[in-house]
């Protein structure tokens, strides 16, 4: 483990610790654990050494420096020990294989966006986990990490997203849970969970699906426009009946996909064409009729003159019955 530390011109007094709880109680430095600075590209470093790691070095670790009566923390290091490709070692001769068994679940999810994702880790009992590290990698994002560990109750996180939450508390569950899904969630997100017995993981294929806004109007020379707009997958455009078609896609920076769909029919004796568009999120059914459109304008047109004529006899009967009403006082 390395302690990046920053100096002018003395090192300073550099030391490791290992979590009890809350407190923090300083390493016995000897043969197997040693400590050492190293000179890297970018500066010095304090390191911890094991050699080799055992299962009981599972745990917290913390460097501090003491500078002019003032304790410095470090950030909070967690190891656990995965597995180990030595053999032929017995534990109960002190050399036993310090590998732990690993047990993963892959699984693929689909939510649609705006609603609530709910991202599971293994089934285990709480009251033995030491250690919950889940990795999130969006696609086409930098990954980022929530670690949360038991024996201390931290939890620490490089995640930026506050949409992405601890489903409970991560002492009673170390389920996530996203509120409200959005296209910029898509990706993997992996959870481990360190025990006595070995790691346990579980890995989501997480793919957020976005309903297509559907429309379809009327084209120039007998054809029919079928839109899937933004959709995520793109969506699948069938005509009936069967007639001539070209279908094109238009891919967006969101990953969203628009499909559009232009339909040409040539016989006389078709009066309606019928759109279907087929998405995970559910299908749609549209339908034209012919020459909708130029029977919408007639309609339009003629509508108009009726309601102006209709206007103009009701004010010259308001103005015919307030002129009698006024002769008739005269009298």
């Amino acid at each position: 483990m390395e302690c990046p530390v920053t100096y002018c011109a003395q090192r300073p007094n550099v030391t490791w610790c290992k979590y009890s709880g809350k407190n923090c109680l300083p390493l016995e430095i000897g043969p197997r654990q040693h400590t050492g600075w190293e000179d890297k590209v970018y500066g010095s470093v304090f390191t911890l050494h094991f050699e080799p790691v055992y299962p009981s070095d599972v745990g917290s670790y913390s460097c501090s420096v003491n500078f002019n009566s003032v304790v410095i923390n470090s950030n909070i290091i967690a190891l656990h020990v995965t597995e180990s490709r030595c053999s032929g070692m017995d534990w109960n001769q002190m050399t036993q294989s310090s590998s732990l068994p690993m047990t993963e679940i892959s699984t693929t999810l689909f939510v649609q966006m705006g609603e609530k994702a709910l991202l599971h880790c293994p089934a285990f009992p709480m009251t033995e986990t030491v250690l919950i590290t889940w990795v999130i990698v969006p696609r086409g994002q930098p990954p980022c990490r929530i670690i949360y560990i038991a024996e201390t109750k931290i939890n620490e996180t490089n995640c930026t997203d506050k949409r992405i939450t601890w489903a409970s508390t991560p002492d009673q569950s170390p389920d996530l849970q996203i509120n409200a899904a959005a296209v910029d969630h898509d990706g993997l997100y992996s959870c481990d969970i360190l025990t006595p017995q070995g790691n346990f993981q579980e890995s989501h294929d997480l793919h957020v699906l976005v309903p297509p806004a559907v429309t379809l109007l009327p084209g120039e020379n007998r054809t029919a426009v079928c839109e899937a707009i933004a959709g995520k997958p793109a969506a699948q455009i069938f005509w009936s009946p069967d007639g001539n078609h070209v279908t094109m896609q238009e891919s967006h920076s969101n990953g969203t996909v628009t499909v559009r769909s232009t339909y040409l029919w040539e016989q006389n004796n078709v009066s309606a064409v019928f759109c279907f568009v087929s998405h995970p999120t559910g299908n749609q059914t549209l339908s034209i009729e012919l020459n909708q459109g130029v029977t919408s304008t007639l309609h339009s047109l003629l509508i108009i003159p009726c309601v102006k004529l209709a206007l103009l006899g009701i004010i010259l009967l308001i103005l015919g019955f307030a002129f009698f009403q006024k002769r008739n006082y005269f009298r």
